[in-house]
C-alpha cells in the first residue's frame, strides 16, 4: 500500500498555516531535504472551510515564489474531519462492473452528510459472486477550493489523499509496520487525530479538539482533565471497533502515537496505565538528516510527498470521466462534418445558381426576340394592304421563324466532357456563345469535334482558350495542336455556336 514512487512535494493545510516537505533519495531510503512552513492568521480556516479564501491566496502566492515552488507537483492532504469510511457489497467481481456499481451506490442508495462528493473506493475481499470495499468520500466544493487555492498560487495538484493513509506511509518509510488492527493517533497543540486501520487501510477516523481554557496551562501538554477524556475516547473507540465493526472477530492490538508536542508523552503514559498489558503502545519520533532536527510537524506531509498512484492508493482529486474526456472530441468531429456539409452544399448552390442566371440568359434573349418579331408583325400588319394581312399567313411565319431552344441547350449542355462546367452563355437569334471550364486542352478539343457532329448545329468555334488567366488566342482549329505539356490544370474556352435553321416540333 506504501509504495514509494518518483521524487515530489507534499502539502498540508490546516488552520495553523501551509507545510511541505521535499524528500530525496539517500542510501536506498528518503529523507528530508527541503522543508517550510507558513503561518496564517487565526480565523483564516475555521473547522477546515477556508473563510479569507482571497487573503490566504495572496499569502500563498508570495510564498510559493519565495520558496522557489512555482510549477512544482504536489500531493495534498484531505482534512480528516470531512472524511466519510462507508463499507459495501458489490454483486460482482468483474472490475469493470466493479466501478460501474460503485458508482451508481453512491448517487443512488449511499447516505452521505454533504451533496456532490468526491470519492474513492479500495477491494478488500472478494468472494464466489461479490466484492467487499471500502468507500472514502468528502465533498468536492471543498477539495475543489483547496486545488484551486494551490493552482492559483502556481503549484500543480496531482493528488488529494487521507492523512491516515499519509501518516502511515511516513511511519512505514521508518520501520516494518502493515496496519493491521492498529490504531495511529496524530497528536498536534490543538488538534488530535484518531484512525484504525485493518489490514492496512482506515476504516474509522476521528478527531477532538485540544483547545484548553486555562490561561495557566504551558504550551503543547495536556492537563489531567484532557489526558482522561481523551484516554476514555479511545477506551470505547477501541470497544467500538471489536465488537460493533467486527462483531469480536477482530480487535486492536497495537497503537501508534505520533505528534509534535509533549503532550504525545503524556497520553501515552495515560494510555499505559488505562490500557490492558497486552496492549502494545509505541511513540514514533521523525527526524531530519541535518543535526537530527526533529521534523515532527511535518510528519503528515513526508507521506503525501511519497504518494504513489496505484490499485491500492485513495485520491479524492476530482477526476475527469471517460465521457467528459471524449466530449470535445466528440464536438470537434461534430464540427468538421458540419463544415464539410456546409462546404458541400454551398458548392451545389453555386453551380446551381450560375446553371440558372445562364437560363434566366436565354430567356431574355428569347423575349427580347419576340418582342421584335411582334412589333415587326404589326409594321408589316399595319402596311400598304392597310391593316387586312392575312392572319393565318403571319401566325405560319411566325411559327417558321420559331427555334426549339430547348433542344439546342440539351445539344451543348449533353456534349460536355466529364467535369466540365459551364460558366457564362448568351443566345442571339440562331447564335449561341458560351464560356466553359475544362479540366484538361484535350476536353476542350472534344467538346468542339462533338459540337461540330451534331446535326443541330450548323458550325462551331473555339474563339479562344486560357490558361491560369493568361489567354491562348486560336485562329480556326489551331488548338488541337497545342503542346499539352506545357498547358495548366484548368482551362476556360469561349465557343461561338451557330444552329441550323430548323422548325420548333
Amino acid at each position: 500500500m506504501f509504495g514509494i514512487g518518483s521524487k515530489r512535494i507534499g502539502i498540508t493545510l490546516d488552520q495553523t498555516g501551509v507545510r511541505y516537505v521535499i524528500l530525496k533519495k539517500k542510501d536506498k531510503s528518503w529523507v528530508v531535504d527541503i522543508n517550510g512552513f507558513l503561518p496564517i492568521q487565526e480565523g483564516t480556516i475555521v473547522e477546515d472551510q477556508i473563510v479569507d479564501v482571497l487573503s490566504l491566496n495572496n499569502q500563498l502566492k508570495a510564498w510559493v515564489k519565495k520558496e522557489g515552488l512555482n510549477g512544482a507537483i504536489a500531493t495534498i492532504s484531505v482534512p480528516t474531519s470531512q472524511i466519510i469510511i462507508r463499507r459495501m457489497n458489490v454483486s460482482t467481481i468483474n472490475p469493470k462492473e466493479v466501478g460501474q456499481l460503485v458508482d451508481l451506490e453512491v448517487e443512488t442508495t449511499l447516505h452521505l452528510p454533504f451533496e456532490d462528493p468526491i470519492y474513492d473506493y479500495v477491494k478488500v475481499g472478494t468472494d464466489e459472486v461479490s466484492t467487499q470495499l471500502f468507500i472514502y468520500a468528502a465533498p468536492k466544493k471543498l477539495i475543489n477550493t483547496y486545488v484551486k487555492l494551490m493552482q492559483d498560487a502556481g503549484i500543480k495538484v496531482n493528488s488529494a489523499e487521507l492523512s491516515a493513509t499519509a501518516l502511515a506511509r511516513a511511519i512505514a518509510l521508518q520501520q516494518d509496520e502493515s496496519f493491521s488492527d492498529t490504531m495511529l493517533i496524530s497528536m498536534d497543540e490543538k488538534l488530535l487525530e484518531i484512525y484504525m486501520f485493518h489490514d492496512g487501510y482506515p476504516i474509522f477516523m476521528r478527531d477532538m479538539s485540544l483547545e484548553e481554557n486555562d490561561e495557566d496551562s504551558i504550551k503543547g501538554e495536556l492537563s489531567v482533565e484532557q489526558v482522561s477524556e481523551v484516554t476514555a475516547e479511545i477506551s470505547r473507540m477501541l470497544n467500538f471497533y471489536q465488537y460493533s465493526i467486527y462483531e469480536g472477530a477482530s480487535r486492536i492490538t497495537r497503537i501508534i502515537l505520533t505528534g509534535s508536542t509533549e503532550g504525545k508523552q503524556q497520553l501515552h503514559n495515560g494510555l499505559k496505565q488505562s490500557l490492558p498489558d497486552t496492549m502494545d503502545i509505541q511513540t514514533i519520533n521523525f527526524t531530519s538528516e541535518l543535526g537530527n532536527k526533529t521534523v515532527d510537524e511535518y510528519r503528515v506531509a513526508m507521506g503525501l510527498a511519497l504518494y504513489e498512484n496505484n490499485e491500492s492508493s485513495i485520491s479524492l482529486i476530482p477526476r475527469i470521466s471517460r465521457e467528459d474526456q471524449l466530449f470535445p472530441l466528440i464536438i470537434s468531429i461534430m464540427l468538421i462534418i458540419w463544415i464539410l456539409g456546409a462546404g458541400t452544399l454551398g458548392y451545389f448552390y453555386y453551380n446551381n445558381l450560375i446553371d440558372r442566371n445562364a437560363n434566366d440568359e436565354i430567356l431574355v434573349t428569347k423575349n427580347q426576340q419576340k418582342t421584335i418579331l411582334e412589333s415587326q408583325f404589326k409594321t408589316e400588319s399595319n402596311g400598304p394592304s392597310g391593316g387586312q394581312t392575312n392572319p393565318e399567313a403571319a401566325i405560319a411565319e411566325i411559327q417558321a421563324n420559331k427555334q426549339n431552344v430547348a433542344a439546342q441547350l440539351k445539344e451543348i449542355n449533353d456534349n460536355l466532357p466529364p467535369g466540365a462546367l459551364i460558366r457564362r452563355i448568351s443566345y442571339t437569334n440562331l447564335q449561341i456563345t458560351l464560356t466553359v471550364n475544362f479540366n484538361n486542352i484535350e476536353d476542350s478539343s472534344k467538346y468542339l469535334f462533338d459540337l461540330r457532329a451534331s446535326a443541330l448545329v450548323n458550325t462551331a468555334n473555339l474563339q479562344s482558350i486560357s490558361e491560369s488567366g493568361n489567354a491562348i488566342v486560336i485562329n480556326g482549329q489551331s488548338s488541337l495542336n497545342t503542346p499539352s505539356e506545357n498547358v495548366a490544370n484548368q482551362y476556360t474556352g469561349n465557343f461561338e455556336v451557330k444552329f441550323k435553321n430548323l422548325k420548333k416540333e
